[in-house]
Order: structure tokens, then sequence, then C-alpha cells
């Protein structure tokens, strides 16, 4: 029953699926981290801004940060 759960149900739901199944928010923090990344990167601070996504990924495992072959390129 746990396999098929988990091969129909999202590993990462929506905002609305989180309230249909009555789940908490995610955590704000994770946008917060995604939005300074986005900063660092944007005034070329790839390093850094690397750090920031990988740090929201560990809060939201399901969250896809820019790849950092496509952050460099900017």
């Amino acid at each position: 029953m746990i396999d098929y759960a988990n091969r129909i149900v999202p590993s990462c739901l929506t905002h609305a699926q989180r309230r249909q199944f009555r789940l908490p928010p995610q955590s704000n923090k994770y946008r917060l981290l995604v939005k300074e990344g986005e900063n660092l990167a944007q005034e070329g601070n790839i390093k850094d801004a690397i750090e920031k996504f990988k740090q929201a990924k560990q809060l939201v495992p399901c969250f896809k940060f820019p790849l950092e072959n496509d952050l460099v390129g900017k």
C-alpha cells in the first residue's frame, strides 16, 4: 500500500494540496533563502548563491534550484 501511495502522490505538494490535506504550510525560511540566493547570483556571487540554494533544499527537499552551470553562465 505504501509503495502504491508513493507512486501516485507527488513528493512535492503545492500550497493548495497542503491545505487540502490539512498540512501546515511550508516554512517561509526556504523562500527567503531562495530570494537571497537569487540576489547573490544577480550580483555575480555564484558560490554564495549556490550555498543559499543548498540550504533551501535542505528545508524543502523537492526544491529545484538552478544548476551551477546555469548560474555561472549569467
